[in-house]
């Protein structure tokens, strides 16, 4: 009877594990909406399109955009500066000029750090801290902040997205 309970706790830990995670932001597996995995979530990093600077008032921000169907139709759509808004405690937000026409996978996952598009509401929002397991919309995921992201907790105003290693080649 006891090897039975602690057999059943083993298989309970573990089920938890594969179901809810103990990975690190760049091994964090998704929850998908669909029946695929969403780019820019997963274990497998996605092919990048090229780099990406964000200035947020006196920071600056590196990133990267996914070689992707979204990815690509944001990068169309580069430079942006747009004002932002704090749509959730754990996202900074602003619409689009234009919509991108994407079919990828949507998912409600997201990591800090992400930069993903709500095809709905015409939005990118950058995820800048793990305050919640999902988001409240669907998402499709098209980038990500290489490190900093932390800023856009406090930061209010305008941000300016462009691409960067068209500026390297440039200067």
């Amino acid at each position: 009877m006891f090897m039975k309970r602690v057999l059943s706790l083993c298989l309970a830990v573990l089920l938890g594990l594969v179901c809810f995670g103990a990975y690190s932001r760049e091994e964090m597996p998704v929850g998908s909406v669909g029946t695929g995995i969403a780019v820019g979530t997963s274990a497998i990093p996605p092919k990048v399109l090229h780099k990406i600077r964000i200035t947020a008032g006196e920071d600056v921000v590196y990133g990267v955009l996914y070689d992707t169907p979204c990815g690509r139709g944001i990068s169309q759509q580069l430079p942006i500066t747009k004002e932002i808004m704090p749509p959730a405690d754990f996202a900074k937000a602003f619409v689009l000029d234009e919509r991108i026409e994407s079919d990828e996978e949507l998912t409600n996952v997201y990591v800090p750090g992400g930069l993903a598009y709500w095809p709905t509401g015409n939005a990118v929002a950058i995820f800048h801290a793990p305050e919640r397991d999902m988001t409240d919309v669907p998402i499709i995921h098209f980038g990500k902040i290489d490190e900093g992201e932390e800023i856009f907790a406090e930061y209010d105003g305008e941000i300016t997205i462009e691409r960067y290693d068209k500026l390297e080649t440039e200067e």
